[in-house]
């Protein structure tokens, strides 16, 4: 897998190509190589956006990079870091603003999960129910409601979703 990495750079909008490397990882384990790959992918075309399109394979990539970092090499910071990475393209992005709710608060604190329940508010006009049930979920596990409700009162009161996602 490392080698075929490295002959065949990953493009955004190349799904048969992200499909093989990711059948790969899957026979052989190398889930590092394969998210290295797709960070590879990610930085080289961040830069070069040029329609929504782009920015949509762009997010696609980077949900696929959190699913790995969460699931395959269980790793929450790099998980929550790619997922806000699709925030930063699809402002309203569900499977990326309800795996930040789930991972943050045990990670980073509040501060990201309430961005992103805020964030998918502000962007939708509406508060999406199974982000409300996810981020109470979250609080629950935590025992810890006083946190998430300060930390979801400053990010909603930010009134933009600029400030809420920052």
């Amino acid at each position: 897998l490392a080698n075929l990495a490295a002959c065949l750079p990953l493009a955004p909008s190349d799904a048969t190509l992200l499909a093989q490397v990711i059948s790969l990882a899957h026979q052989t384990d190398a889930w590092e190589v394969a998210a290295t790959s797709i960070e590879n992918a990610i930085n080289t075309f961040t830069g070069a956006v040029e329609s929504e399109t782009d920015a949509a394979d762009i997010a696609r990539l980077a949900m696929r990079l959190g699913d790995i970092y969460e699931n395959e090499l269980e790793q929450a910071g790099p998980a929550i870091a790619a997922y806000r990475q699709v925030l930063s393209y699809e402002k309203s992005h569900l499977g990326a603003a309800t795996a930040i709710i789930r991972l943050a608060p045990k990670q980073h604190g509040w501060d990201h999960a309430a961005a992103a329940l805020a964030g998918n508010a502000v962007a939708k006009d509406v508060l999406h129910p199974e982000l409300v049930a996810g981020y109470g979920k979250a609080a629950d596990d935590s025992n810890n409601f006083a946190a998430a409700t300060a930390a979801l009162e400053t990010a909603l009161s930010n009134g933009s979703l600029a400030a809420a996602a920052a």
